[in-house]
């Protein structure tokens, strides 16, 4: 072996050592630069609160949550009974010894009672209506403070309420079912019962009504006036 070759030998021994010695170290040291980073990450992550997830909106179900109109119909109801209970209370004792002034006070609330039903539940209305011998027996105040019986005649008439120009047609107006005595004026309300067949004929007819609002409990054409 030449001199030039046994001193080569040596040295490329030496460089390959370097390298590897080099190569391991700069493995190291980015594997721990690595981990370090993922350290860091990882300590980020726990330091930051996770978003929190969605609530769905809590919606309260019908029978939690009863519609104020229901309400309503139900004092209503409560006040149409709660008056005639008292009333045959005190028809047994002959109202001498009654609270006429309680009395009064619960004939208006059943007035009120009696119109919002008339409106809602006419055929209810006219079954809740005070008997004939119960409401003789009341004293004149008192029958006069609640609904009224109504037996007569006039036209079959409806009311238009509109809001549009007259050569406009009437197909969003609203109609309301008029009966209309000679001084006198409902707002008629049949239930189940069909009244367009009468429109603009006298008829004769009956019900119960508080104020301007009448339930009808019959209607026929009119044998005492002729139909217009």
């Amino acid at each position: 072996m030449s001199l030039l070759n046994f001193v080569r030998l040596p040295i490329a021994a030496l460089c390959a050592t370097f390298l590897v010695i080099f190569g391991f170290s700069h493995f190291n040291a980015r594997k721990k630069l690595i981990d370090t980073k993922q350290q860091s990450v990882l300590q980020l992550e726990a330091q930051t609160p996770s978003p929190a997830a969605p609530v769905a909106p809590v919606v309260p179900s019908m029978s939690q949550t009863p519609k104020a109109n229901e309400e309503q119909f139900t004092a209503d109801t409560t006040a149409i009974s709660a008056f005639r209970q008292w009333a045959e209370t005190a028809a047994g004792l002959g109202f001498a010894d009654a609270d006429l002034h309680k009395g009064m006070e619960l004939a208006k609330a059943r007035a009120n009672g009696m119109k919002a039903l008339i409106q809602k539940d006419p055929a209810s209305a006219l079954h809740q209506a005070l008997p004939a011998e119960l409401r003789a027996s009341l004293p004149p105040a008192l029958a006069a403070a609640i609904e009224q019986p109504v037996k007569t005649s006039g036209l079959c008439s409806i009311r238009m309420m509109c809001n549009h120009s007259p050569d406009s047609p009437h197909s969003g107006c609203t109609q309301t079912p008029v009966l209309l005595e000679d001084v006198d004026s409902w707002n008629a309300y049949y239930g189940a019962q069909q009244w367009q067949s009468y429109l603009g004929q006298t008829v004769a007819f009956e019900g119960v009504a508080v104020d301007e609002e009448l339930a009808v409990q019959e209607i026929t054409p009119s044998p005492h006036k002729e139909n217009q």
